[in-house]
């Protein structure tokens, strides 16, 4: 909604045509996209966790394997979120 006053604004300052065009609706029990921002939390808390834990567990920041585990760890943590709220619970 919000993008859409901002898109519609600019058009008119432009004096372009706009066309909005709903490609796939929220649904009706989340119908402002609540289940995909509060998924962000734990990941953010997470990843953050993690992230300390091992600068503490090698006492350098300058470890070169660092960024591939926390890559690593970033993605096996959204991985499992996802499975756990979409086809677990079914929130989206």
């Amino acid at each position: 909604m919000e993008l859409e006053a901002a898109f519609g604004d600019a058009a008119k300052k432009l004096g372009r045509p706009l066309t909005v065009q709903t490609v796939k609706p929220l649904p009706k029990y989340d119908r402002l996209g609540g289940v995909s921002g509060l998924l962000l939390i734990p990941l953010l808390i997470g990843g953050y966790l993690a992230s300390v834990l091992l600068l503490k567990a090698t006492e350098t920041a300058a470890a070169p394997w660092h960024v591939a585990l926390l890559v690593g760890y970033s993605a096996v943590g959204a991985l499992r979120t996802d499975l756990i709220a979409g086809p677990g619970i079914g929130a989206y």
